[in-house]
């Protein structure tokens, strides 16, 4: 058997350099992310989307779509393939976990989660009022960090959840 050295693959060619040009804390998300996957279910996930442009988060989301994290700069946002890769059930525990060992400390929203994780499935886009008629959701991780602030910069916690 030959193991494959890398931590995470790309979809298309171009993917890993966007990455890179990304904010540093999505990178650091990313990659642990990877990490975890190869540890808990030994999948080394598949970058399918950085960057993006409003016409796609229109085509993707609809005319009144908000501005996506995928197409802010630097880009906050990325996705990892979980379809034909994963099951469902898999995919939920990876973002449980990711979502129960990363916070961010937000003052402007204290008492509101910021959840830097979300398993993305149709089912569960329509059920949360998507339009059927938009182009179906593929079922992915998307991993986010939240907006620089003037005021303050937050702060990322990890901790060892690997070992409990």
């Amino acid at each position: 058997m030959t193991l494959n050295p890398r931590i995470l693959t790309e979809k298309s060619p171009g993917l890993l350099v966007e990455l890179e040009e990304a904010d540093p804390r999505l990178r650091v998300l990313v990659y642990y992310a990877a990490a975890l996957s190869i540890a808990r279910f030994g999948i080394v996930p598949v970058l399918t989307r950085v960057r993006g442009t409003r016409a796609e988060t229109i085509a993707r989301h609809g005319a009144g779509a908000a501005v996506s994290v995928h197409e802010v700069d630097p880009c906050r946002g990325a996705d990892l393939r979980t379809r034909g890769l994963l099951t469902d059930m898999q995919a939920q525990t990876w973002e449980d976990e990711l979502d129960q060992t990363i916070q961010y400390e937000l003052p402007y929203r204290i008492g509101r989660d910021f959840t830097c994780a979300t398993f993305e499935t149709q089912a569960k886009a329509l059920a949360r009022g998507r339009d059927p008629a938009l182009p179906p959701v593929v079922s992915h991780l998307h991993l986010q960090v939240p907006p620089w602030e003037s005021a303050t910069v937050p702060t990322v916690r990890l901790w060892d959840a690997w070992t409990t």
